[in-house]
């Protein structure tokens, strides 16, 4: 991966984790304040079985990223700093998303909503984090054209 691609690529996937990170405290407690008790709990479950899929996921891309970057695999090799930086950011979070979805999970919360109020709410949870992720990462790719271009050589 070229060095600019890879601060594109990098960069973005980062930007896409901390906009997803700061998802909208306001539209999760509003879908918590609608839910009954039981059905709150299965959120909470889920969410942390999710958290959990994602922190093991980064974990292996980290270690993987590692293992990548300072073994003799020819052309991944880089003395550009940008560079290197970049290709881990980009394998790291690109390993962690993969391991993400391909994970099985055990429930989900569409087993729990029952009324078009509930729905809704968490609705809007959902696409809040999808907008926040491509927007993180339309922004980090966008600012990473410029850093690639003065900062690759």
């Amino acid at each position: 991966m070229n060095c600019v691609i890879s601060g594109i690529v990098g960069i973005g996937l980062v930007g896409a984790s901390i906009a997803t990170s700061l998802t909208s405290k306001q539209s999760a407690d509003k879908l918590k304040n609608i839910l009954p008790k039981e059905t709150a709990v299965a959120y909470q479950k889920i969410a942390s079985e999710r958290a959990n899929l994602y922190i093991q996921g980064l974990l292996l891309g980290l270690v993987l990223s590692y293992f990548i970057l300072t073994s003799n695999l020819g052309s991944v090799r880089t003395n550009n700093r940008f560079h290197t930086i970049t290709l881990f950011f980009a394998i790291t979070l690109i390993v962690t998303i993969i391991y993400y979805v391909l994970m099985p999970k055990s429930d989900k919360m569409s087993n729990y909503l029952k009324t078009p109020q509930e729905i809704n709410a968490w609705n809007e949870v959902y696409t809040n984090m999808k907008t926040r992720y491509s927007l993180g990462f339309i922004l980090g790719a966008l600012a990473a054209i410029p850093l690639g271009n003065s900062l690759c050589y």
